[in-house]
């Protein structure tokens, strides 16, 4: 083989170093004659245009990132939420009244009618609602005196008085104004399906076709967003109170399971909100009321949302709470019952049926009022 010429000679390595403290690159120390001199630092006015250059980058980004933020937020349901038709939303409150308004009517009925699902109810409102803004869009409006009319109409058609409506509507806690925010969606949108699309000459079919169009252009052009089902939307009126357990402050527990056969009022409150410090003692004075007639008559559960137990015991003693207190440290209870604002109450009857929810305080009259429904 023959011998190879040897290898040309090479340049001592460079070594490096690095200025850790000033944050420098990596320069040689010794720099062999082909290389090149290590390139100047730039100017003073260069670095400040630089430096602003990555601080407008830093606050664009943190604009983007904040704008972000918010339609993230927007578009968030409100608590209690189940649909939402373009901009309006469906709450678990509007279907939970429309169960006790179908309720009445089967009692002033006898029971006569079908049972409808809480799912075919949430479809039937979204259906209604949607069907009512196109009809407002047009400027046709409902009034006060309008839905009495037809509460009436309807009250007479089926037979009843108007003094067994009101007593029915009083036994499931609901009023006047329940039915008349019950009955206006479909009340706008079939004034409007008489009088605009109707057709000429009262033909029943082409009436029909006229308006079996104009709901397909409506539900076209509207955005409907659904929220889980109805069947579980937490805690319901007229469904049984769902069951929990939580530590006293003695560190016992207490189960809701263990009062079935006494009324029950749950309370969802925290040391934290102000209202909630407004609302205890109508709490306490309702409460101790009903003790001296019968002390089997009420139970107050307190549930303390979020609040550490050594504040919820100096919260007791503060207003020497004379039922018992539950702190739901992780929230795992409010979560449960799907509870939105603070505070709010349940009304749970002796089977376990919760009869009544109350968002917001309570005053002395309508707690009495509302206590009936739980005899």
């Amino acid at each position: 083989m023959a011998d190879l010429p040897p290898p040309p000679s090479a340049s001592p390595p460079a070594t490096f170093t690095v200025d850790i403290q000033r944050g420098h690159r990596a320069l040689a120390e010794s720099v062999g004659a082909d290389s090149q001199p290590p390139p100047r630092r730039p100017t003073r006015k260069v670095g400040q245009r630089a430096s602003r250059l990555r601080l407008a980058g830093k606050l664009l980004g943190l604009a983007i990132f904040t704008l972000a933020g918010f339609v993230w937020l927007g578009s968030r349901p409100p608590p209690g939420a189940l649909a939402r038709v373009n901009e309006v939303y469906i709450t678990t409150a509007q279907l939970d009244r429309e169960v006790l308004i179908r309720r009445v009517f089967s009692e002033l009925s006898a029971g006569s009618g079908g049972a409808e699902t809480r799912t075919a109810m949430l479809e039937r409102l979204i259906n209604q609602q949607r069907e009512a803004q196109a009809v407002t869009r047009t400027g046709m409006v409902i009034t006060a005196a309008d839905l009495d009319s037809e509460i009436d109409r309807v009250r007479i058609r089926q037979g009843w008085t108007a003094a067994q409506l009101a007593a029915a509507l009083t036994r499931q806690g609901l009023s006047r104004s329940d039915l008349r925010a019950s009955l206006q969606d479909v009340t706008l949108v079939t004034r409007y399906a008489e009088q605009v699309l109707a057709a000429p000459s009262r033909d029943s079919a082409m009436t029909f076709d006229r308006q079996s169009a104009w709901a397909g252009a409506v539900a076209r052009s509207s955005q409907v967003i659904r929220y889980g089902s109805p069947e579980m939307a937490g805690a319901r009126i007229g469904a049984p109170a769902p069951d929990f357990t939580l530590l006293d402050l003695t560190g016992q527990p207490t189960a809701l399971a263990a009062f079935r056969g006494r009324p029950v009022l749950v309370n969802f409150w925290a040391t934290w909100c102000q209202p909630c410090r407004v609302e205890m003692p109508v709490l306490m004075k309702a409460y101790r009321q009903v003790q001296a007639a019968r002390p089997d008559a009420l139970v107050v559960l307190a549930v303390a949302y979020k609040s550490a137990p050594s504040t919820v015991s100096a919260f007791r003693r503060e207003f020497d709470l004379p039922f018992p207190v539950l702190p739901d440290t992780q929230g795992e209870v409010l979560n449960r019952y799907g509870v939105g604002p603070i505070p709010t109450s349940f009304l749970i009857d002796r089977q376990g049926i919760i009869r009544w929810m109350r968002v917001g305080t309570w005053d002395d009259a309508l707690l009495a009022d509302k206590l009936q429904l739980v005899p």
